[in-house]
């Protein structure tokens, strides 16, 4: 029998899914502040915000450590895009911020906190005092979608649902000021197809142990180069609004923070790795267990994968960030690793991944 892989894409049976109600906005939107438009994904939300409210040409700021889907919008719309540096704790510098602001004066900046964290924690009292300045705060929720940490005074939020659970598509932006129009009203049928081709190819393979590991891995490909080679807005998708219908909100937060603080718990300093975020407060929901690795990343990185263990590293070091990175900066793109802690697995599996990590040499 195969060892059960941990990571990696979800997975779900799909071949029922067209009979599943749409209506998913209750229990996920107590999440919310204001009014969602929803989109195929969040750089979709993004550049969605960019056309809808004039940010084209303007001066963004952009935490330097971030997925190129985040700033590459700005860049596309020809935004000046400077980065602000983070601590290696994942908090801004504050100092670097400030910095920057007084040099770019910008109209923009994009804030985030990483993985669940409250990593804003330091900076939101400053933000307001930002406001007040004329600069508007557009806040990425992606990663602490389920922490109750959000600014409250933020001009615009955004988001994408893709790593939390099972989805094709689904992204969102909130405006305060005033709603979104309804720019895109189509959504992206060709994706929406290969997705569900790839979450069921997988779902047959984890759960039923049919078909080859190979035939899903090229379908999930094949919808991320749709994703990447297509430049259009495209609305969310009804089967999209199934999908994330059938999530059960509370048990993702509940099993989420049991898996991160297990591992928290067994975690030893003689180990390969060590965490990035130590303390999980009541409000806050992980993403991933972020740790730095101790030795070379890409030989740990291997030793896991061999055991089927698969730790992404969030995020590559894109080309046009090099040369601006701080110390700090170069440390985490560097060093850090994601270990799955998500809603697919229990104590068992978080058990395995410590005792694979203790047998590291």
């Amino acid at each position: 029998m195969n060892i059960k892989e941990i990571g990696s894409n979800f997975w779900m049976n799909v071949k029922h899914i067209e009979t599943y109600s749409a209506n998913m906005f209750g229990e996920f939107e107590k999440h919310m502040v204001g009014d969602v438009t929803y989109f195929s994904s969040g750089r979709g939300a993004i550049e969605a915000l960019i056309k809808q409210y004039g940010v084209e040409g303007k001066k963004v700021l952009v935490p330097i450590y971030c997925c190129h889907t985040v700033f590459e919008p700005f860049i596309k719309a020809g935004c000046s895009v400077t980065y602000y540096q983070i601590n290696k704790d994942l908090t801004v510098n504050i100092k670097d911020l400030f910095q920057k602001i007084q040099e770019r004066v910008p109209q923009y900046i994009l804030v985030m906190s990483y993985f669940g964290k409250d990593t804003l924690c330091d900076l939101k009292p400053f933000l307001e005092q930002f406001r007040k300045q004329g600069i508007k705060i557009i806040e990425d929720l992606t990663q602490s979608m389920f922490s109750d940490c959000k600014y409250k005074g933020a001009d615009f939020y955004v988001g994408s649902f893709r790593k939390w659970g099972p989805i094709t598509d689904g992204g969102y932006l909130i405006a305060k000021e005033k709603p979104c129009e309804k720019i895109a009203v189509t959504s992206n049928e060709k994706l929406i197809e290969a997705k569900k081709r790839a979450l069921q190819k997988k779902y047959e393979y984890m759960e039923l142990g049919i078909g080859d590991k190979e035939e899903f891995l090229q379908l999930q490909r094949q919808a991320e180069n749709l994703v990447d080679n297509d430049n259009n807005i495209y609305a969310m998708s009804d089967t999209g609004r199934k999908m994330l219908s059938q999530w059960k909100i509370e048990e993702i937060k509940i099993q989420r923070r049991e898996n991160y603080n297990q591992l928290l718990r067994e975690m030893v300093p003689e180990m390969c790795v060590s965490p990035v975020l130590r303390e999980l407060k009541d409000n806050e929901v992980p993403l991933y267990f972020m740790v730095y690795c101790e030795k070379e990343r890409s030989v740990i990185q291997s030793y896991l994968a061999k055991r089927n263990i698969y730790a992404p590293v969030i995020w590559p070091l894109m080309e046009r960030l090099k040369g601006m990175l701080s110390l700090d900066g170069k440390y985490i793109y560097s060093h850090i690793l994601a270990l799955p802690c998500d809603q697919r697995y229990t104590e068992k599996d978080m058990k395995r991944i410590i005792d694979v990590l203790q047998n590291f040499k």
